[in-house]
């Protein structure tokens, strides 16, 4: 049986091909550790697991990603608020969503990677972006991605850089004053005052911690190589997560993910959990 995917790139379905011919590589984007799981969570876990069962059934050999966002602005926040170390808040809240996983009978991944165990890859896709062209050094500690230097910036989602507006989230680095561009994302952070010195690590850039998008990136490439078969994810990562992927991974010369596959989200009252 030929299986057809809806590709959330092209918007179409299109019948499936892999890289290597009995082999894919899927990366999905798993937890990000600031809290307790709930349901819209688990609907992704069976969405993508359901894939995988179902390619493993037609006798793929399949490589699963599913990475575990432990560093980040919510995650020090948290912790901070409940008086704990970030690392050890991240674990807690880390080993409740493989408990859920576990419960609901989700295959475990083959890989599942933590963002602060692949801070090497990290750094080095910075630093190929820089050389590049594609990023820049901003106050210390902070590196942007030029959104202007690619010109395909955008297509994922199909929108259009002068079309899209600036502000609205909780992330201090949308309107930081050392970017070239408004829409230009953050690729590393400097420390926030007050931050553990735990929770950031020296390149040559300056000390800071990894921007949200760039791990995803440095961890497919690891672990799937340049180019690799599905990305997933919620639909709610389209943009800006996904579309942020796809720019840094293609302007570090990477074909990146071949599908886009998206599982919607789960209403409760109307608003999206």
């Amino acid at each position: 049986m030929t299986l057809h995917l809806y590709d959330s790139a092209t918007r179409s379905v299109r019948e499936f091909t892999p890289l290597v011919a009995g082999r894919v590589g899927m990366y999905v984007c798993g937890a990000t550790v600031q809290g307790e799981p709930h349901v819209g969570h688990l609907r992704s876990a069976v969405a993508f697991d359901v894939l995988v069962r179902w390619l493993r059934r037609s006798d793929y050999a399949v490589t699963l990603v599913r990475n575990v966002t432990d560093i980040d602005d919510k995650i020090l926040d948290k912790a901070a608020q409940a008086g704990a170390d970030w690392w050890a808040w991240a674990f807690q809240h880390e080993r409740l969503f493989s408990a859920a996983y576990e419960a609901i009978g989700i295959d475990a991944p083959t890989y599942e990677p933590r963002a602060t165990g692949h801070v090497p890859d990290m750094v080095a896709l910075l630093t190929r972006l820089v050389e590049r062209g594609h990023a820049y050094v901003g106050h210390e500690g902070n590196v942007w991605f030029d959104v202007r230097s690619l010109p395909s910036y955008g297509s994922l989602t199909r929108q259009l850089l002068e079309n899209l507006s600036v502000g609205g989230g909780d992330d201090a680095a949308e309107t930081a004053s050392d970017k070239r561009n408004p829409h230009d994302f953050a690729l590393w952070k400097a420390p926030r005052e007050n931050e553990s010195a735990t929770a950031s690590w020296d390149t040559p850039f300056g000390r800071g911690r990894p921007g949200w998008h760039l791990e995803c990136s440095a961890m497919a490439q690891r672990y799937l190589g340049e180019s690799f078969d599905i990305h997933g994810g919620g639909i709610d990562l389209r943009f800006p997560h996904h579309e942020n992927e796809q720019a840094q991974s293609h302007a570090a010369g990477y074909g990146f993910a071949q599908y886009w596959l998206h599982n919607a989200w789960v209403t409760s009252g109307g608003e999206k959990m």
